[in-house]
């Protein structure tokens, strides 16, 4: 039995198989391996039906992932750091290997951002001692 997850692209044809994050939006979809190494980059009207697709192959490792409000999900070992920027006032979160954007949360968008950085903090720090990531109830820092 494979254990080869193959999706089509745009440009061909992707093996997600380790895919640990997938993050969904309008036009575009990433799906990253564990150390936060880039599997897919799919743009355009292709990332909704592809994003449907790998949702029904791939599942969050439980209890190890940040489940987003647009049906992706943040595993916990491809965050490399989370702050409030200063410059944006957006809370960002980056990738473990690199100082990438992995998520951006914005203040449109949530209008409790330290308390934000801060349940993703303690989650984060939870998990490193061991135990389940911690839930993030998002809608209570709306």
């Amino acid at each position: 039995m494979s254990n080869s997850i193959f999706v089509r692209t745009n440009s061909g044809v992707a093996n997600v198989f380790g895919g640990k994050t997938v993050l969904p939006s309008e036009d575009l979809l990433l799906i990253l391996g564990a150390r936060g190494n880039l599997i897919v980059a799919e743009t355009g009207e292709e990332a909704d039906a592809l994003f449907k697709q790998v949702s029904k192959k791939m599942k969050p490792e439980k209890n190890k992932c940040f489940m987003l409000e647009s049906g992706g999900w943040i595993h916990a070992d491809t965050v490399g750091g989370a702050f409030i920027s200063p410059k944006s006032g957006a809370l960002l979160m980056t990738v473990v290997n690199s100082d990438n954007l992995l998520a951006m949360f914005t203040p449109e968008e949530f209008s409790d951002l330290e308390g934000l950085r801060d349940a993703i903090t303690e989650a984060l720090l939870t998990y490193s001692e061991g135990n389940d990531l911690p839930k993030i109830a998002w809608s209570d820092f709306k």
